[in-house]
């Protein structure tokens, strides 16, 4: 009984890992569905441009248009910005070309600086040091899974093989899960490559 569960534990770890993910992009999905139809479409655009013609345009241009702006750039792109802005990702997205689409550029925009005329990457010494230091951690984990998997053929009892067994995938998700989480720095580094 007490083998049965430790299994169960076990499974439901594995499979909460992997699920939290596609539960996030699901959300997100939904979320984003739920924006783009929130969004003014043209006639209630002229509509409301026809009614503040008439009382206060300024106002209409300085802050219902630029919100529908940033609401409409979000809900395509997912990346919430001020409407000054979105020219400058927009001409990014142009610069970069190639497979580089909204939710690559969104998850290196911790590392954009958009004080100038155009979006600059940035990136310091450190970050290239985590990230390698980050890599090597990684690959070291997975090659700890790998001997702890071959331990299991010696092993004699089901208790010493489920616990290597569990230590083996422990360390396998763990250095899958370091190298994920180094996505943003590593688009972010290859962006800047790319002399964007």
């Amino acid at each position: 009984m007490e083998k049965i569960g430790f299994i169960q534990a076990a499974i439901v770890a594995i499979l909460t890992t992997f699920s939290g993910a596609a539960f996030n992009r699901l959300f997100n999905a939904s979320l984003m569905n739920r924006r783009r139809k929130k969004s003014f479409n043209a006639e209630e655009l002229s509509k409301l441009k026809e009614y503040f013609k008439e009382e206060d345009q300024a106002h209409f241009e300085s802050f219902i248009l630029s919100t529908h702006k940033e609401e409409h750039f979000y809900a395509e792109t997912g990346i919430r910005t001020n409407y000054l802005s979105i020219p400058k990702y927009i001409d990014l997205k142009n610069r970069l070309g190639g497979n580089y689409n909204w939710q690559k550029i969104k998850s290196a925009m911790m590392h954009f600086n958009l004080d100038s005329e155009q979006i600059e990457i940035k990136r310091s010494k450190i970050q290239v040091l985590l990230m390698k230091s980050i890599i090597a951690i990684a690959f070291l984990l997975i090659l700890g899974g790998t001997i702890a998997m071959s331990i299991v053929d010696y092993s004699d009892e089901l208790k010493t093989k489920l616990a290597l067994l569990f230590i083996t995938l422990t360390l396998f998700l763990l250095g899958l899960m370091l190298i994920k989480a180094l996505d943003p720095i590593h688009t972010a580094y290859h962006m800047r490559k790319r002399r964007c």
